[in-house]
């Protein structure tokens, strides 16, 4: 009971900024977990539709292979995008528009770039005998290819945020 009664005073004596921190990661907790169960979910009821079998992982052969580069894309945009928002707030607040619309062109020509790629690369991927997929499984693949690659595009224009936020205080405009 004593380190039940330490903790709870500990958590009391701790600093508002502490708290609003703690309050952020259990938000950015749940919404994680909510977006796994959804992930889960999607997973379960295409499991339910069309069970085990070289349908399915046509499907999911396929749709890896097109997200990856969405992904790549997100988390370069993650490392690079973040803190040069942040420094163009404070430091060139009127050039942050016309950086949004440049950033937007960019992603739109990455996007239609890699779609264009994926379209004529990803059915000969298919094809190589080094990926062990069987003759159905590659041949449903080819066939999801025409219509999962427009995923690659969307993917890529709506990660840039329209309006890059900083959700941090500088020190300067601390309350």
């Amino acid at each position: 009971m004593r380190v039940l009664a330490v903790i709870r005073s500990r958590i009391k004596a701790a600093h508002p900024d502490h708290h609003a921190i703690a309050k952020g990661m259990v938000w950015v907790a749940l919404f994680v977990f909510l977006g796994k169960l959804t992930g889960a979910a999607k997973e379960m009821a295409i499991a339910y539709r069309y069970g085990v079998g070289e349908e399915v992982d046509a499907y999911l052969f396929v749709v890896n292979l097109v997200r990856w580069p969405v992904g790549v894309w997100f988390s370069v945009l993650m490392v690079v995008l973040v803190p040069l928002a942040a420094r163009m707030r404070q430091d060139a607040t009127a050039e942050l528009p016309r950086f949004r619309a440049e950033l937007f062109g960019l992603a739109l020509l990455i996007g239609l770039t890699l779609a264009t790629l994926a379209w004529l690369g990803l059915p000969s991927l298919l094809r190589a005998p080094w990926t062990g997929l069987p003759a159905t499984t590659v041949a449903l693949a080819s066939e999801m290819v025409s219509r999962l690659v427009f995923l690659v595009p969307m993917g890529v224009v709506k990660s840039p945020p329209a309006k890059p936020r900083a959700y941090w205080v500088s020190a300067s405009k601390a309350p």
